[in-house]
């Protein structure tokens, strides 16, 4: 064999493995770094995680446990409101009836009502307006009725409560004025109800406007016939006056 020959069939076999690598996908272009960036590649798709049956279950137990948290939260929430609901008008029966007895005894209603839910705005305020009352007949609660009206307020309670114990504060501590101008703003809103009418007549009262508060406060029996404290309030107005059968009346 003639050295022409040896060189063809060289040739022609470099020509054959060239062909069979670009048959490969591979090319003989390809660098190093390249080579091994295919090959990790190929690892990583064969290594996709799979996920385990503990895993699965734990996911499910995870799903099922904040289904049965979110149900339990809210059955509590309705048992809470609906409990402190009917505890609220048994407190309300209670204030309106004016007696120290009677007003132990919303405090205590109130009490359980903060007890299911310290933050709850009628509770809150309901026991600052009962704190108030027990002041007015002796028993000194004057501070506890400002620390529970300054949480009401805080709450966003808008309750007759809250507006009617805010001016009786103002009224005990003097400024019935004060009191006269918060309730009458209530009152140019249409926010009407028969202790901010009552709140309203007995600081016209204290500022001797006697007229006016005896008008105010019929209007409030008129639509309120269960607070004993209105016709008390009425009763001291014509006392004041002088007119002593008046205030007998008013009690009778």
């Amino acid at each position: 064999m003639t050295q022409t020959d040896t060189n063809s069939k060289d040739s022609k076999n470099a020509k054959g493995k060239k062909a069979q690598n670009k048959s490969n996908g591979k090319s003989d272009a390809m660098s190093p770094e390249d080579y091994l960036e295919s090959i990790e590649a190929e690892n990583f798709e064969h290594k996709k995680p799979s996920v385990s049956a503990a895993s699965a279950f734990r996911d499910i137990f995870i799903v099922v446990a904040l289904f049965a948290g979110g149900i339990y939260m809210y059955t509590n929430y309705v048992n809470v409101k609906q409990a402190t609901g009917k505890l609220a008008v048994r407190a309300v029966d209670q204030l309106e009836k004016d007696s120290l007895v009677q007003l132990k005894k919303a405090e205590k209603t109130y009490l359980e009502i903060l007890e299911l839910d310290a933050e709850n705005g009628i509770g809150l305020a309901g026991i600052a307006e009962t704190y108030v009352h027990m002041t007015r007949q002796g028993v000194d609660k004057l501070a506890d009725a400002k620390a529970n009206l300054a949480k009401a307020i805080a709450a966003e309670s808008q309750t007759p409560e809250r507006f009617a114990a805010s001016a009786y504060i103002k009224i005990l501590e003097g400024d019935a004025k004060g009191a006269e101008q918060e309730m009458k703003a209530l009152l140019d809103k249409n926010l009407f109800s028969p202790k901010i009418a009552h709140a309203y007549g007995w600081a016209l009262l204290e500022q001797g406007e006697y007229i006016r508060a005896n008008q105010v406060l019929r209007q409030a029996i008129e639509t309120d016939f269960n607070a004993v404290r209105f016709p008390l309030t009425l009763a001291e107005i014509a006392h004041r006056q002088g007119r002593e059968r008046a205030a007998i009346k008013s009690l009778s």
